[in-house]
């Protein structure tokens, strides 16, 4: 029996389905292409996909001179691949058309970069300074473009942080703030590192999503922002009110970076009233009060 049943090949593993949708979307639909890639390990290489797997569905694709993709890929898969194929298309026209506005380029070079840290490409967007803000929060508002499946690999809302640091215009904060929590671990750095980057103006804009009810996501992205920048008195200040509001315990995650943002209180009376806190929540967060009181003991 070879690595496939014979019939209808049925998938042995769900990982096959992802293998070849990424051939599909980033390799036209070749095996050789994908595996020179992977061999080379290209900046989009995804670490679930070993190659002895891809050998072997290259084997079997040749075995049975059937379009693995055909036979084994559902018609959502296929809506999936061809949404992202016509993504490409779309950004390489870009480089066909001579009238092409050299921001339309640069932006393109940057989401199609295949280096690890395309320094020149976000230089060159970076030198269209505030005119550029516009496209690249429209590349962190695009849900897709956070897709390993998609162009850029994922990355591409990473290096639009990066871009916005450098340019340093306030209207990226809100952008910023709004592309958190997409499920896409690097990207949230970026866009942090980005926020803590503006200093005041991003704390100002901080403070008031971190207040705002009633709490959900926002408040929770708010506050493990805040957590990035240097400790401020008056983050502390917010964390201690916000900390006795009675529904500060439906939400765990929320309170732990609360209890952490009080770390810069400053009177005895604060610390007090902080400490008397502790006997309002379960065991797990109590421990996190008894950080920030180790912390003020310390000299």
């Amino acid at each position: 029996m070879g690595y496939f049943e014979d019939g209808d090949i049925p998938l042995l593993d769900s990982v096959d389905v992802d293998i070849l949708i990424h051939r599909e979307i980033h390799f036209g639909g070749s095996f050789a292409l994908m595996l020179d890639y992977y061999e080379h390990d290209g900046i989009g290489v995804n670490p679930d996909f070993s190659i002895k797997r891809i050998q072997l569905l290259m084997e079997e694709e040749e075995k049975t001179g059937k379009n693995l993709a055909d036979t084994l890929l559902t018609s959502s898969a296929l809506a999936t691949v061809e949404d992202a194929k016509t993504m490409y298309l779309n950004l390489r026209a870009v480089y066909e058309h001579p009238t092409s506005p050299a921001l339309s380029l640069v932006m393109a070079d940057l989401i199609l970069s295949e280096e690890e840290n395309p320094q020149e490409e976000i230089d060159a967007v970076c030198r269209h300074e505030s005119a550029a803000v516009g496209p690249l929060v429209e590349i962190l508002s695009t849900e897709k473009l956070y897709s390993s499946l998609y162009p850029g690999y994922g990355r591409a809302p990473l290096l639009a942080a990066q871009c916005l640091e450098t340019i340093g215009d306030p209207k990226a904060i809100a952008p910023l703030f709004e592309a958190l929590g997409k499920e896409n671990f690097f990207a949230d750095d970026a866009m942090i590192s980005a926020l803590v980057s503006f200093g005041k103006e991003a704390i100002d804009f901080l403070l008031v999503r971190l207040s705002h009810k009633p709490f959900n996501k926002d408040n929770e992205h708010a506050a493990i922002a805040l957590s990035s920048f240097p400790e401020e008195y008056r983050v502390s200040k917010l964390c201690l009110h916000l900390l006795q509001d009675p529904d500060i315990k439906k939400h765990p995650t929320l309170a732990n970076y609360l209890i952490l943002g009080c770390s810069a209180l400053k009177t005895q009376e604060e610390k007090q009233q902080f400490l008397k806190l502790k006997e309002l929540f379960p065991g797990v967060i109590k421990h996190e009060f008894d950080l920030i009181a180790k912390q003020w003991l310390s000299p």
